[in-house]
């Protein structure tokens, strides 16, 4: 049986959890969480900042445990379904390397940026017909910063230098 494939933002987080915490600690902000569209992966990586600042490996078990003891997990359905999605991530580890965590953060931070894009595109058009023109334009170049925000960090990390720095 071969490994699941993944989006890029769950092979992010599956190889922060192949690494110790000092290894997980210095990509963990590679993404922010509004970068990860999913919230369970939202969730599994805010766990897994914890743990790394907490000075904890952020493997599987280590998730979990967390996840339960601040309620995150609670009752026996919902640890099941969280104890599932990790098993799904470690079946990746198996299939890719931790040392591809930085290829991986680029990638999902170009989705993320076309995601912001769209959303942007959404807000801005829910508002144009009855906005005030004031309005209107301070929205747009708010959302503008935004989306340029997610972008220069993708243009950062996707420098030569960005990909080719060891994790």
């Amino acid at each position: 049986m071969s490994a699941p494939v993944h989006t890029a933002e769950e092979a992010y987080v599956a190889a922060l959890m192949a690494l110790d915490h000092l290894q997980a600690a210095d990509v963990i902000d590679l993404l922010e969480p509004q970068d990860i569209a999913s919230p369970a992966m939202q969730l599994v990586h805010q766990l897994i900042h914890q743990l790394c600042t907490a000075g904890v490996t952020p493997d599987p078990a280590a998730v979990l445990a967390l996840a339960i003891s601040e309620e995150h997990a609670v009752g026996q359905h919902q640890i099941h379904v969280l104890t599932n999605h990790l098993m799904r991530l470690m079946d990746h580890r198996a299939g890719n390397t931790p040392g591809s965590v930085r290829w991986y953060a680029a990638q999902a931070l170009e989705q993320a940026w076309r995601r912001r894009t769209a959303e942007m595109a959404a807000r801005i058009g829910q508002v144009v017909d009855h906005a005030d023109p004031d309005d209107l334009e301070r929205l747009t170049h708010a959302e503008q910063a935004a989306v340029d925000a997610v972008r220069a960090r993708h243009r950062a990390l996707t420098e030569p230098r960005g990909l080719v720095a060891a994790a």
